[in-house]
Order: structure tokens, then sequence, then C-alpha cells
């Protein structure tokens, strides 16, 4: 699995965020500060150590952050381990910006030299453009020399209500073919307003809990080696509690991965039916009304959605009275 540190000033984070989801979505494992320092660690051992021991370093370049002391530092260990490996190339700067072309002035003239010789990977706009965002990402997945491991079919979410909203049976099922010999793959971002818990895994496979940004996601590890090229299908049992309480509730989903659809099926008990439901997506900051997606199936107390290749980063809340 490729490694990723990913180097960044603090008005950026938000932008490193997003990256840092992305890569980890498409198999590249990160370190990502927010995420991955441990409390009490001193902050120069975990940058030195983390630089050093991971294989690329993503030098994030922007106005508001290229003059802060805390990036020079990370920028000027990552151009001492090439020099130390032999001029082997570590370092990708990626620029928000025109920034790091005009008026960056560094302490070190060297250093700026040495970003500038390099073929610096344009993300300018990307920070609200998804279209250009995942151009740029699609690019730094190649120069990474990442191969995308998973090819995502379907996914589905059932939840399962019962008639308090007390408890909620959350089942998510991913259809996909490997593109290269995988023994894991993840669920990643449960944000909820109750708790989450792992009930079953469908084949049966070891679950690891982890957390990404205060929401729950679960590693899926197999006892063997799933083969390349033949299609799949995994199903993930949670247990909500507490959640749904409230008359009026939501399920959000945030797309993460490129599927071809993307079904969400809400089950109602038989004594508290859906009265009301409407379904948002948010793409770029701009909300869109996708009422007319539902199905009301009065047969089985259920409303669905079918998504039809949903755009990474988009946001969708189905939102119901009950």
């Amino acid at each position: 699995m490729e490694t990723v540190f990913i180097s960044y000033g603090g008005p950026d984070e938000k932008f490193a965020y997003r990256l840092n989801k992305f890569l980890n979505d498409s198999g590249v494992r990160t370190f990502f500060f927010p995420l991955h320092a441990k409390p009490g660690e001193k902050l120069h051992r975990v940058m030195r150590d983390n630089i050093n021991n991971f294989a690329k370093v993503i030098f994030i370049c922007s106005e508001t952050s290229l003059n802060r002391a805390g990036l020079l530092n990370e920028l000027e260990e990552t151009l001492q381990r090439e020099a130390r490996e032999g001029g082997k190339s570590i370092l990708i700067p990626i620029t928000l910006d025109n920034y790091v072309f005009t008026n960056w002035i560094p302490p070190s003239t060297g250093v700026k030299q040495a970003v500038q010789d390099r073929v610096i990977a344009d993300f300018s706009g990307a920070r609200y453009g998804q279209k250009k965002f995942l151009s740029g990402c699609k690019a730094l997945l190649s120069a990474i020399g990442h191969s995308v491991s998973v090819s995502y079919d379907k996914a589905i979410f059932k939840i399962v209500l019962d008639e308090t909203g007390k408890n909620a049976i959350w089942i998510s099922e991913r259809q996909f073919t490997p593109n290269i010999p995988l023994k894991s793959i993840f669920y990643r971002g449960y944000n909820t307003t109750g708790s989450i818990e792992y009930v079953a895994s469908h084949p049966d496979a070891a679950v690891i809990e982890t957390s990404e940004g205060g929401a729950k996601s679960f590693q899926v590890e197999f006892d063997h080696i799933l083969p390349v090229g033949k299609k799949m299908k995994h199903v993930l049992e949670l247990l909500n509690k507490d959640a749904y309480l409230k008359e009026t509730e939501d399920f959000s989903y945030l797309v993460s991965y490129s599927y071809n659809s993307v079904e969400i099926h809400i089950v109602f008990p038989k004594n508290r039916q859906v009265k009301k439901a409407k379904l948002k997506c948010i793409r770029n900051g701009i909300t869109f009304d996708e009422s007319n997606l539902i199905k009301y199936n009065f047969i089985q107390d259920a409303i669905s959605v079918v998504l039809d290749r949903p755009v990474i980063g988009d946001t969708y809340y189905l939102i119901w009275n009950w």
C-alpha cells in the first residue's frame, strides 16, 4: 500500500481534510496530523519520524500557508531526506494559488528553487470546485504510483427502524471487483447522533473499528486474499442506538467512492409510518432539491432512493417525518 505524509499550513486544513479522505478512500495510507498524531508526542519528533517513514510527502502550497515556520520545517526535513537517499524524489508539491510562483520569498533561496524545479500539481480552484479537485487528485494518484484497488459497482444502505427510534439496524452492502490482490476493504465515515456498534460481517471476517474526524469507520480483514477481477459482495451490519428519537429525522450520506449506483432504503415499523419525506443534495455549498427521486413502498412500509452515478464529494440528506 502506498503511503503519504500530508504537509500543510493551518489555513489550508479544511482542504487537507478533503484530500486526506480522498486518498484514504482510494486505498492510500496517510499521515494527517489531526487524525494520526498521538497526544503527548513532541511535535518535532512527530514531524521528523513520519516524514522519514512515509514514501511520499505531499506539500500543499498557498499564500496563506507557505511562510509558516512549521510548514517550512517540514519542507526542509523532506529535502534533507531526499539528499540522504541519493536524490530520490519524495516531495510532491501542489498549489492552491499562484503564490509559490510569484511572491514567495522563503528564508532560503535554495528551498524555493528545490520546489520550483519540480512539476507542481495545479489545484487552483479546487477548494470549492469538485471537478477541479477530482482532476488534480487523479494526477496525484498517478504521481504516487497508485492503482485504484477496487472498482465499486453498487452500494446499498438499508436502515430498519424500531417504533421508538432507540434501535436501528444499518445494513451496508458493497458490490465490488478487486483490481489488485486485496485482503481488506473499508467502510468509512459513519457519522451519527447516536452510538453505533458492529454486529456482523457477511461473509464473516475480522472487523476493526477506527475513527476519522469523529466519525466511526470499519476495516474488514478477510482470512484470504480476494481474487483479482472477480465480482464480490460484502455486507456489514451495524446497530445504531438512540439516533432516531425525534418526529423529524434524517439519514445523511457523503459520496466518498465512485459508484455506478447507490441505493438508500429506510424501513419503518408498522405502528409508526412515514408521513412525509424529502431529499436534499449539497454540492459545492449549493443545495438542490432531489425529492423527485424518493419512492414510497406502502406494502413494505419503506421509502427508497436510487442515485445514478453520484458525484464524489456530494452529500445527500434524506429527511422524513414519522
